[in-house]
């Protein structure tokens, strides 16, 4: 799920499945909602962006098309009864994002599947903050984002 905040700036949220990825778009408000399930992210000099594609997931969001947006952090999604984030460390951020990340490349640029991998899995520890992110579903959760 990828949901544009106030600031402009993406929160990625990743989970395994029933862990609140379309509740969590679902309880966005205002925010513009990228995707609930799958979405695509780029890799530039100045950092991971992520933008709207429309396969899977929940069709009702109005998603802005062709539009870029820098991600600012990832959350692991934990259903809870109470709020909290915790702060992962570098290599529990990698094994926690490669875990919810699918990478595509077109069939003719196959031979660069492997590099394109690497290159964004190599930048997430050091460009992207990532946490756990216990939630309730209600749309309380926002505000210890700040977004």
């Amino acid at each position: 799920c990828a949901v544009v905040g106030r600031d402009e700036r993406v929160r990625l949220f990743l989970g395994n499945c029933n862990a609140g990825k379309t509740t969590t778009a679902r309880l966005a408000q205002e925010r513009k909602v990228l995707g609930d399930d799958i979405n695509l992210l780029e890799v530039r000099d100045d950092g991971l962006y992520a933008s709207s594609i429309l396969l899977g997931g929940n069709k009702n969001y109005k998603r802005p098309l062709h539009e870029r947006y820098p991600v600012d952090s990832v959350y692991w999604l934990i259903k809870d009864d109470h709020n909290k984030i915790r702060v992962h460390r570098a290599g529990e951020r990698l094994r926690k994002f490669s875990h919810g990340v699918f990478l595509w490349t077109p069939p003719r640029k196959m031979q660069q599947l492997g590099q394109d991998c690497l290159q964004v899995l190599a930048r997430v520890p050091h460009t992207v903050r990532s946490y756990d992110l216990h939630f309730r579903k209600t749309t309380e959760f926002w505000n210890i984002l700040n977004c």
